[in-house]
């Protein structure tokens, strides 16, 4: 869990090597001791530090990969903090309606865990600082 919060702490940074080691080094570790929830938070720094500086396909993969692993341990929050990273990213590169089918998904799945009200407040409280970078053209 450390070298992912050490990860978290450097992807913005200018340049983003250390991060990613340390992101890359979390994941692996996480995997070697069997813990997938520590993996999908390294996964989710990996993938929006690799988002952030340019490599927006490659980290949205990561992200994908991040929140399948808290779903299959019952993180409504991992679903949800990936899904608004996924959105924000999509937003901040022009890929808005992506934003928002993803958003729409998770809301679906939450209304499904009878979770819906309250992830609709949290994607909300959540995107409100950044509604300037959402548009739909």
């Amino acid at each position: 869990m450390l070298l992912a919060q050490s990860a978290a702490a450097r992807m913005e940074e200018a340049d983003p090597t250390a991060s990613i080691a340390l992101a890359e080094d979390g994941i692996a570790l996480a995997r070697a001791a069997a813990a997938p929830d520590i993996e999908a938070l390294a996964l989710g720094v990996l993938g929006r530090t690799l988002a952030t500086h340019g490599r927006v396909d490659e980290g949205l993969a990561r992200l994908r990969e991040a929140i399948e692993l808290a779903e299959d341990v019952g993180s409504l929050q991992g679903r949800v903090m990936g899904v608004a990273t996924i959105a924000t990213i999509l937003a901040r590169w022009g890929r808005s309606r992506e934003a928002l089918a993803d958003i729409d998904a998770a809301i679906a799945a939450a209304d499904d865990a009878g979770l819906g009200r309250s992830l609709g407040a949290r994607l909300i409280a959540q995107a409100a600082p950044r509604a300037d970078v959402i548009f739909i053209p």
